[in-house]
């Protein structure tokens, strides 16, 4: 009986062994493949295109008295009024010359900043363009 119970116990740690090595030896499950596309470059940025904006000068006043715009864009006032009136920027030397009714005048803002500017005939008259 003690042979039998020897042969028992050695056959039940072979299969225990058998057992935790089967366990060991399996492979991970696959990984599912992802439907992600394959990496691009992301599309170039394009240069904004210059735009044309319109300050109307009606009733002794800047219709846009403050107007934000992009370097590079263009700034078109137009006297709308009955009287004369000028474009004249606070700390530069532009300046329109005299408008008279229908009469337009035209800047194109190369460089970032605030700029100020008033009427020359109408001191009260004042607006702000900001180029980011």
């Amino acid at each position: 009986m003690k042979k039998f119970e020897k042969v028992m116990g050695i056959f039940f740690i072979c299969v225990l062994i058998l057992a935790l090595a089967g366990c060991s030896n399996q492979t991970p499950p696959a990984t599912p493949p992802t439907n992600n596309p394959p990496a691009t470059n992301p599309p170039a940025v394009q240069p904004s295109v210059p735009q044309t904006y319109d300050v109307e000068i009606k009733n002794f006043a800047f219709s846009q008295s403050t107007l934000t715009i992009k370097k590079g864009d263009t700034v078109k006032w137009t006297n709308n009024d009955g009287t004369s009136h000028t474009v004249v920027f606070d700390s530069s030397a532009i300046d329109s010359g005299t408008l008279t009714q229908g009469q337009s005048y035209s800047h194109t803002f190369n460089d970032a900043g605030t700029f100020a500017y008033h009427c020359g005939i109408h001191q009260a008259m004042k607006g702000t363009i900001i180029v980011e």
